[in-house]
């Protein structure tokens, strides 16, 4: 049953396309598929054919190369039995039972369903990263507001966002206090005093 595309019932009554990934007992997890669009089918291609495609291409007819943070689709290509070209959406899982399932359609590859368990657990890492860094962004801005030490918070965010991919700011630009306004520290300081 692993590795078979599967017209399934899912729990708000909509019939789908799906590729069952996981099967306990009675319970079968499944991603759901989707038409492939240009994009994802440009996302196919080695970094050097993207950069061919789109080189001498004006800026708005460019395609957007994909950053590995913003993938989250695992392109199949078109098994016999599809209509079209399709990706399988690891952020939509369902977790279904047997008798959900209505129709056989297609079958793919091992390799295939590898690549979705393992883009599951690294999506799945990535929110919980991301949430980490909400968290700690907080923390930070409250210890800076209660005059706190907060460097530990701060080594930590960059950290996340390096394993994350984002890139760091503060690598970019060297200022210590690229973020805040600086205290005057040249020429004359104009004091006004109010008065009556």
């Amino acid at each position: 049953m692993i590795g078979n595309i599967y017209l399934i019932r899912n729990d708000n009554k909509k019939v789908v396309p799906a590729l069952c990934l996981q099967k306990e007992e009675q319970i079968v997890i499944m991603g759901q598929i989707r038409t492939a669009n240009k994009i994802d089918i440009f996302n196919t291609q080695t970094r050097n054919e993207m950069e061919n495609y789109n080189r001498g291409r004006k800026g708005k007819e460019q395609i957007k190369i994909r950053k590995k943070y913003e993938i989250n689709t695992v392109f199949i290509g078109q098994p016999q039995g599809l209509k079209s070209k399709s990706v399988v959406m690891v952020n939509k899982l369902h977790k279904i039972k047997l008798h959900q399932v209505i129709k056989h359609i297609a079958q793919v590859s091992d390799e295939i369903v590898v690549q979705c368990i393992n883009l599951i657990d690294h999506v799945q890492r990535l929110s919980e990263l991301k949430k980490e860094l909400h968290v700690l962004k907080k923390k930070s801005q409250l210890a800076q507001i209660n005059n706190e030490k907060y460097q530990d918070y701060e080594n930590r965010i960059g950290q996340i966002i390096e394993q994350i991919g984002y890139r760091n700011v503060k690598s970019r630009n060297e200022k210590p206090f690229l973020n805040y306004r600086e205290v005057p520290n040249s020429g004359y300081i104009k004091v006004y005093k109010g008065g009556r």
